[in-house]
């Protein structure tokens, strides 16, 4: 990367027509808003960037690679294709996520770190906020004893038991409410709340979907998690990565501390 580089990027970018500006707390629109549009206003139009990457084309089959390189234990990690915000199975897809893994009473953690001991952390990870689709993520931190082989048939038996049988109503409840508490406390914070409205801005989904949020995740049955859980988790659509520790390399010895060795 060169420093033309770096300077096209930020022309094409960096421009008022491009951005989004949130202000949030006790504020004065009335002296306010003269204020942006002084700092602002003067700041040339920019080009309108435009979206030059191309949709991606459906999976068709499972893909599956080895890393190799310096690690204490073995990592597993498997991602399945899902939507963003803008399908309503987002929002079951983010409640699968807390049924999944929130919390040490969550099925993962109960069942690979506390039942079968193969995993010394465990979790899933969904994000609806972005502007493309994205990947709803398993992952495991292998315990040294166990096999990675092992690993990844308990990860697929848990999204097979989630397939054959919805989730409890007590489990779904837990969830919504793991759910909810975290999006109203984090907006306790001023600097918070301006970052969601600006992520959402900034996507494409609107302000206004923060709202409606609380709404929407609410009325996910355990039959919808079920549902997303057999359209979306599948053999077909999921993408595997391992990672295989290797020992550290020795230091490599200086010529002069082979000299010294020498008798």
């Amino acid at each position: 990367m060169s420093l033309e580089d770096l300077q096209r990027h930020y022309d094409t970018f960096y421009s008022p027509n491009n951005a989004t500006l949130v202000v949030v707390g006790d504020i004065k629109p009335d002296s306010l808003l003269p204020t942006i549009k002084r700092l602002f206003e003067p700041i040339p139009r920019g080009p309108s960037p435009k979206q030059t990457l191309a949709p991606e084309p459906e999976q068709r089959g499972e893909r599956r690679f080895l890393l190799k390189r310096e690690a204490q234990v073995p990592f597993v990690m498997m991602g399945f294709r899902v939507p963003n915000y803008s399908s309503e199975d987002s929002y079951a897809l983010d409640i699968l996520e807390s049924v999944l893994s929130h919390g040490k009473s969550s099925r993962l953690y109960q069942s690979l770190v506390y039942e079968q001991k193969n995993s010394l952390s465990v979790g899933a990870e969904y994000s609806l906020i972005q502007t493309d689709p994205g990947l709803f993520y398993f992952y495991s931190l292998v315990n040294p004893t166990a096999k990675v082989e092992a690993v990844e048939e308990a990860l697929h038996r848990e999204i097979h038991r989630l397939q054959n049988e919805p989730p409890s109503e007590q489990e779904l409840q837990r969830a919504k409410n793991q759910v909810e508490a975290s999006r109203v406390f984090e907006q306790d914070s001023n600097f918070r709340h301006a970052m969601l409205l600006g992520q959402l801005e900034s996507v494409g989904a609107g302000w206004r979907r923060l709202d409606q949020y609380i709404e929407r995740i609410r009325a996910i049955t355990t039959k919808d998690i079920q549902r997303v859980a057999k359209q979306y988790l599948t053999q077909d659509n999921q993408t595997i990565g391992i990672l295989i520790p290797l020992p550290p390399k020795p230091p490599e010895s200086s010529p002069a501390t082979a000299q010294e060795g020498k008798p």
